[in-house]
């Protein structure tokens, strides 16, 4: 797949089926700062219309507090119609379940460790 949007932390692309992919760089921290910076990138990107959005967190270290609290606002969630959060151990399925109840996104969202099955689910957004 093709990425046309990098910033420090994150890259992203459309698929053939108009789902947005946002990757986490491996070993990013994502700040405040980098969080302003990729929702403007990926904002820039789609443009007004809001995409069924995977998020592959599996390689990122860290998103700090302030930076998880952008993405889950409606700010952070602009482009979006909905959320596929790709995560990589038992451990940061828990973190990211707490965080979800929290938070409360205001698109839907879900955690996710296989992405075939969370592609499936975006599918139903379109």
């Amino acid at each position: 797949m093709h990425y046309p949007v990098t910033t420090r932390t994150m890259k992203a692309g459309l698929d053939e089926h108009g789902i947005l992919h946002v990757v986490g760089l491996e070993g990013a921290v994502h700040t405040l700062a980098d969080a302003h910076e990729n929702v403007r990138a990926v904002g820039a990107f789609v443009g007004t219309t809001p995409r069924p959005t995977l998020i592959d967190l599996r390689d990122v270290k860290y998103q700090e507090r302030e930076a998880r609290e952008l993405y889950a606002s409606p700010e952070g969630t602009g482009a979006a119609m909905a959320f596929a959060v790709l995560v990589g151990s038992s451990v940061s399925r828990v973190i990211g379940n707490m965080f979800l109840i929290a938070s409360r996104p205001p698109v839907p969202t879900r955690l996710f460790s296989d992405k075939a099955e969370a592609l499936a689910w975006l599918r139903t957004f379109l």
